[in-house]
């Protein structure tokens, strides 16, 4: 097999003392062990490791000695340092310390390559032995190892004080910004101009009535224009379908006084009401978009009418973003679900509870089923107001959460929507505090972005200090130190040593018990009828927690064959993979 150089250190200038070799031949990895969440003891002094990091603890360590953790299955190549025996599932590989290894060299060194794109699968990321035994790395004689090692420490430290630093200012960021939209959206902030305005505001009350005025006005407005539409199909001898009349305006649910007092204290010419109260009497003011066979993915193409899905509703703006489109031909079957200027757009599936207002000057669009769309009466509401509202940790947004429903997928309907509680008062208090909160949260998104800004550097520079130590510029050679090539030899010879004397201990293992075949492990699948965990279905093939084969490898690159031809489906939960026929 042709060996792999990595992208961290650069071979055609190589430091005295140095040698380039395969990481199977200097750091070579064995799998870890199952052992589930039920199976653990907490309460137990031994840290268990997974792909994404500790998951848990028990009482029984399964190696002995300090140990390097890399991600197989998930979390591809993340690596971890155990500095106490430990136990790793079976979702990585591991490999433990011994005099002639300096982990945490390697720990550094494996971070720094990118283990991840070795990843050839598609669902869920997988990492190969064989793929990690090939990668090419360059090894340091091992006493400069250990100077680069402490340097690389010294200077991360330093880098991880500014980072503190900087997340510190970002979380204190976020609770002023919080503290100012709770005061904004209780009224607090606009005491003063309140005060100033005094017997020019229309109260909630008033402003609710007047509401619910223009929606039946509306309402009045489109069944006059239904009754003509019916006289001119019966004048045209009935052909075609008969116009269908419009939907009375379903009864609202209105927040009892109960209800209204597990809320927070509001300004007296404010009120509590329900977000439903304030839609429009337009035709279809909240609707979400066509479901199942109206429209599927194969009629997406990249030129036409746009189609508005979650990854156009970004926490309070809007955004083309991945442009799916259909034709004009589809756009007139559907143009019931046309995005209007100035609706407001809530995500009411994966993504939730995302909210941005359609621009004005949109361009002919519709939603799909993952987005609601809610029409305000414009003239008595600001549809940014309550955007910004549903953004912020207010009653509102928590209520929203709180009865999402669906235990697998949680998502929103309109019964949900309608019944959220939300503050009301004059518009022109309404557009005070939306110029308030703009100017302000302009102000805050830009020191918040030059935060994240110095936080990347400082990845890029951990980057480059991996990059000068890993390719001998780091810290000063030393001509006295063992050169790397006598390290290797001593590494071979230890390890061929070691297997030695496991072959006069062998394990008592049955030999039965690691051969699993794909036919047994669909016939387990199938015979469970619904998804079934990867270890479960081992095991019922006859491989018990532990089995350290490479058999698991190639059933794993089977399954993965398999999901590609979409025989199986795999999904990932919490630390294990979920199988089931498709």
């Amino acid at each position: 097999m042709k060996l792999n150089k990595n992208s961290l250190q650069i071979f055609d200038v190589l430091s005295k003392g140095w040698e380039i070799t395969p990481l199977g031949e200097v750091l070579p990895i064995v799998y870890g062990r199952g052992l589930t969440k039920g199976k653990r003891i907490e309460t137990g002094q031994f840290p268990v490791y997974g792909s994404s990091g500790l998951v848990g603890y028990h009482d029984v360590a399964m190696t002995q000695k300090p140990t390097l953790i890399i991600g197989r299955k998930g979390s591809v190549g993340e690596v971890y340092y155990s500095k106490t025996p430990c136990w790793p599932i079976d979702t990585v590989f591991f490999a433990e310390e011994h005099e002639s290894l300096h982990l945490n060299y390697f720990e550094h060194l494996l971070r720094g390559i990118n283990l991840s794109a070795l990843d050839k699968s598609t669902a869920v990321p997988g990492l190969s032995r064989d793929d990690y035994n090939s990668v090419e790395v360059a090894i340091a004689p091992l006493n400069e190892q250990y100077r680069i090692v402490d340097k690389i420490e010294e200077l991360f430290s330093e880098l991880d004080k500014g980072v503190e630093s900087l997340t510190t200012a970002r979380e204190q960021l976020n609770v002023y910004r919080q503290s100012l939209l709770k005061q904004a959206f209780e009224g607090k902030l606009t005491e003063l101009w309140r005060a100033e305005h005094a017997g020019q505001l229309e109260n909630a009350d008033q402003l609710l009535a007047r509401i619910k005025k223009e929606r039946e006005k509306r309402y009045q407005e489109q069944l006059a224009e239904w009754e003509k539409a019916v006289e001119a199909w019966r004048a045209e001898g009935r052909n075609g379908n008969k116009p269908s009349k419009p939907q009375k305006i379903k009864k609202i649910q209105q927040l009892s006084r109960a209800g209204i007092y597990q809320l927070p204290v509001l300004p007296d010419s404010w009120g509590w009401t329900t977000l439903g109260e304030l839609i429009s009497g337009k035709a279809r003011s909240m609707q979400s978009g066509p479901f199942g066979s109206n429209l599927k993915h194969s009629e997406f193409t990249s030129q036409g009418i746009l189609v508005i899905g979650i990854d156009n509703v970004l926490d309070g703006k809007f955004s083309l973003g991945n442009q799916n489109r259909i034709t004009k031909k589809k756009f007139e079957e559907l143009k019931k679900y046309q995005a209007r200027p100035k609706d407001l757009l809530v995500t009411v599936m994966a993504s939730l509870g995302r909210t941005c207002v359609v621009p004005e000057n949109i361009e002919d669009a519709i939603i799909t089923k993952h987005v609601y769309r809610i029409t305000m009466e414009e003239k008595l509401l600001s549809t940014e107001f309550y955007n910004l509202l549903l953004q912020s940790h207010t009653v509102s947004r928590r209520r929203m959460f709180e009865n999402a429903q669906g235990q697998t997928r949680p998502g929103l309907n309109s019964t949900i929507l309608r019944e959220l509680p939300v503050p009301l008062c004059d518009l022109s208090e309404q557009q005070e505090i939306f110029g308030l909160l703009n100017d302000k949260l302009v102000e805050l998104d830009r020191v918040a972005d030059s935060i994240e800004s110095e936080i990347t550097k400082t990845k890029a520079v951990r980057q480059s200090i991996l990059k000068k130590a890993f390719s001998g510029q780091l810290v000063p050679q030393n001509p006295n130190d063992e050169p790397a090539s006598k390290l290797l030899v001593r590494i071979k010879i230890e390890r061929e040593a070691a297997q030695k004397e496991a072959k006069k201990h062998p394990r008592n293992v049955r030999k039965k018990k690691e051969v699993i075949t794909m036919a047994d492990l669909i016939e387990v699948i199938r015979a469970a009828q619904n998804w079934i965990s990867a270890q479960d279905a081992f095991r019922q093939c006859g491989i018990a927690d532990g089995a350290e084969t490479d058999a698991i490898e190639k059933i794993y690159q089977q399954l993965r064959d398999y999901e590609k031809q979409g025989k199986i489906a795999v999904e990932r939960r919490s630390e294990e993979d979920w199988l089931r026929l498709v």
